[in-house]
């Protein structure tokens, strides 16, 4: 429960990152997702996780990046998925909260 508010704040962000990258020419919600994933994904050791485990209210580096990105209609659009495919969720089943 503690990290729900700052998985809620990063999945308004990413919506509202949407709406501007829209606004643009040439957009690429490819280049959009691939981006996000270096910049919040990242591998993290056991002892470490365990320390922002404890001390850090962000949802954990996988779950940030994966569960996040796998709530946009546009992330499916850009990466073709199928139900056949991990990171797959059903359009009735993404939460959108903006």
């Amino acid at each position: 429960a503690r990290v729900l508010d700052e998985a809620a704040a990063d999945n308004i962000g990413v919506t509202l990152s949407l709406d501007i990258l829209r606004t643009k020419e040439n957009y690429s919600y490819k280049k959009f997702f691939e981006e996000l994933a270096k910049e919040w994904g990242g591998y993290t050791s056991l002892e470490t996780y365990r320390t922002r485990y404890d001390n850090d209210s962000h949802p954990s580096f996988k779950g940030r990046v994966n569960r996040l990105v796998s709530c946009f209609d546009e992330f499916h659009e850009a990466f073709n998925t199928t139900e056949n495919d991990y990171m797959y969720v059903a359009p009735e089943d993404r939460p959108r909260l903006y």
